[in-house]
């Protein structure tokens, strides 16, 4: 097992491996879409410890699909745990080829719902992993809701699972939600770690009740509106809405002035 290139370098694939990726247009990839969630989010807060693996374990990471968002919110991720590492992830075949500078940052084409894009993906992941890299899975297939259940996951992972020796299985529970602010909170946390087995459903099984027992350990601590449940990754915008906080002002002058005049009105 070899580590990644550096990421001054460009990252040559052979035929049917991992994609090319230009550091360059990572590092841009990066840099916008931090900016992105803090202007679209009060935080992004991570419940709980990061995983600790070996630098060279295959590793792959599988989540909830909550939102639009995940995609930055794993580069985010990415970038913050695992700066040494390539990292690579499936997409829309449709969209791959409109967006043909994405594959420069490690989304790879899928063609969903036939049998050549399944077998392209496996092949394709199981590249990825063997090279040294890092790939997110969405194994839902579609966006649903943060407190569905059961996850209900695809079998593609299994398959890694299975191909590949010694495989590490991260899950990762994300939900988006507001709180006391204007902005929405970007929730996370890591589940127990898993090592494959080798066997598909077991692993799939395991996968599922991985996954949904830390979507259920981070509703609980959602539902507590606590920040200080969380480590902060990267602070957005504060505060609430100019509008709202002059009207929370006059609201609170207008009341202690009422009071004044009550209590000199008083015998």
């Amino acid at each position: 097992m070899t580590l990644a290139p550096p990421m001054n370098r460009l990252c040559l694939a052979p035929r049917d491996g991992a994609p090319r990726i230009s550091p360059l247009l990572v590092k841009l990839t990066r840099i916008a879409f931090q900016r992105s969630l803090r202007r679209h989010f009060h935080a992004v807060r991570l419940l709980g410890p990061a995983p600790r693996l070996a630098e060279d374990a295959p590793l792959l990471i599988f989540l909830n699909h909550a939102s639009w968002w995940d995609p930055g919110t794993c580069v985010l991720l990415a970038q913050r745990f695992f700066p040494e590492r390539r990292h690579f992830a499936p997409m829309d075949a449709v969209a791959a080829t409109r967006y043909r500078f994405l594959q420069k940052i490690g989304l790879f084409p899928v063609e969903a719902g036939t049998r050549a894009g399944a077998a392209a993906f496996l092949r394709t992941g199981q590249a990825v992993l063997t090279g040294g890299g890092v790939l997110w899975v969405t194994p839902q297939g579609r966006f649903s809701d943060a407190r569905q259940r059961p996850a209900a996951l695809r079998p593609g992972v299994s398959h890694f699972a299975r191909r590949i020796p010694g495989l590490m299985c991260v899950p990762l529970a994300i939900e988006y939600t507001f709180w006391n602010q204007r902005l929405p909170e970007v929730l996370l946390t890591f589940g127990q770690t898993l090592q494959a087995t080798g066997d598909g459903r077991d692993d799939l099984s395991a996968f599922e009740v991985a996954l949904q027992s830390a979507q259920n350990r981070l509703a609980t601590a959602a539902r507590q509106r606590d920040p200080a449940l969380f480590q902060t990754l990267l602070a957005g915008r504060g505060g609430t809405h100019p509008v709202y906080d002059a009207f929370r002002k006059c609201t609170a002058i207008f009341r202690r002035r009422s009071l004044e005049l009550r209590q000199s009105e008083s015998p």
